[in-house]
Order: structure tokens, then sequence, then C-alpha cells
């Protein structure tokens, strides 16, 4: 019956996790095996293994209604075959005017939303052309006077082929726990 199937729409939190960070990775929409570089923390952590470098990333996005969307990032090789990183993403509103029906001009009272992960990430070769990656992440959602948190991962793994630069990319992203808000 379709008017059961949806008892827990609009029950997910944490859905600020869902944007794209990069500009190749959210041109290209579905690119588990393509992105290698910082930005693979979102898409496929398994990506990170081919940073070879101490490196750092940063993007800032200004979405519509005040709101705004950071990401940042950095990467520490460990030996020639891992790779740690470290990152942060936040998203952000300006001071939003509380309305009610009876004053639906604002109450003179405002309120804001603050979204944040913060996160750190280990991939490697277990072969040269089989690599993995998994991202640990502390995630906070806030708005007016309550707040939710809890941990997440996620995990993906990458293979080269060898037949014409062909990759295979998997990955399971935002896992975690339930999240029930509390009042500050």
């Amino acid at each position: 019956s379709s008017s059961g199937d949806f008892v827990k729409v609009g029950a997910a939190g944490a859905q600020f996790l869902k944007i794209g960070v990069g500009a190749r990775g959210s041109a290209m929409a579905a690119n588990a095996a393509v992105t290698n570089d910082l930005s693979s923390i979102f898409w496929n952590p398994a990506g990170v293994a081919d940073v070879k470098t101490l490196g750092g990333e940063f993007s800032y996005t200004k979405w519509f209604a005040g709101f705004d969307h950071i990401f940042a990032a950095f990467s520490l090789p460990i030996g020639e075959q891992f790779t740690a990183a470290a990152s942060a993403t936040a998203f952000n509103s300006e001071d939003i005017e509380i309305t009610t029906i009876q004053k639906p001009e604002g109450t003179g009272h405002y309120y804001h939303v603050s979204d944040v992960a913060l996160g750190l990430t280990f991939a490697g070769y277990l072969t040269e052309d089989f690599s993995f990656g998994f991202n640990l992440k502390y995630i906070n959602n806030a708005f007016s006077s309550v707040s939710s948190n809890t941990f997440g991962f996620d995990v993906g793994t990458m293979y080269k082929t060898g037949f014409h630069g062909l990759k295979i990319g998997f990955a399971l992203s935002n896992l975690g726990g339930n999240m029930q808000y509390r009042g500050n």
C-alpha cells in the first residue's frame, strides 16, 4: 500500500553529509572509482591512498538562504603504502527569525543552524592494484536550542583492473547510529 510505505520520511539526521565535496567529484556525481585527492574523503575513502604528500584541501560554498558549506582536510603519508587524513565539514546558517501563525512577520527572536562532522581517515594499498579506506566521523547537528550527535563511518575500496585504465570502486557512506535531539 502506498500510504504506509513512508513511515520514516524526514526522520534521517545529518542530511548535510550528502552535499558533495570538490569541483571534479561534484561535476561527475557518480565517482567512487575516480577521485584520488582529499575530496575522496567524501566520495570513496580508498582514493585517499593515492595522496602521497603532506597536503590540504579547502572548499567554501555560499548556499541560498544564508547557508554556508565548508570542507577542510589535510593528509599525512604513513610510509609508502598508507595515508592518514583529518577533515572537518560544516553547514551553517545565518540567524533565522522565528515566525509563528500569530506573528508571521517574526517574533523578534532568532535561531541558528550548525551542522558539523569531524573525521579521521586511514587508507592504503593492500596490493599494487587494490586500495581500501575508511573514515570515522563525529557528527553534530544543532538548531535553535536542541542538538544531536553520533558517530558514523564510511568504508570504500578501489581496484585498478589494468584494462584500458578502468578502475572499479565501491563505497558505503554515512553508516552510523541513530540521532536523537535533546534540549541544550
